[in-house]
């Protein structure tokens, strides 16, 4: 059984004890160290137990590259910083134009 699934399921098993979030992500760390899922996907699958989920197979946890996120992330940054510098640029040459004494 993958870990992961393992985790949900301590999760969805402390929640029905009454345990936190916060004790359980706690737990979860102290067991799996680097491995654990972290707070905020405790947090998801614990409101998600707690609002009648009941399955715990089903693969929500998603693989994120995140190298491909920080590229992308630069990349929209890089065009929106150069998009407003050809504006603040179009924009002093027209006060240039506008305001030149001659």
């Amino acid at each position: 059984m993958a870990e992961k699934v393992k985790q949900s399921i301590c999760i969805k098993f402390s929640r029905k004890l009454g345990n936190t979030c916060d004790d359980i992500y706690a737990r979860l760390k102290k067991v799996y160290g680097e491995d654990g899922v972290s707070r905020t996907r405790v947090y998801e699958l614990f409101k998600r137990f707690q609002h009648g989920r009941e399955n715990v197979e089903r693969d929500d946890f998603q693989t994120i590259d995140k190298s491909q996120n920080i590229r992308d992330v630069r990349l929209a940054l890089s065009e929106t910083t150069e998009s407003l510098f050809l504006s603040y640029l179009k924009s002093a040459a027209l006060d240039m134009v506008l305001f030149s004494p001659f």
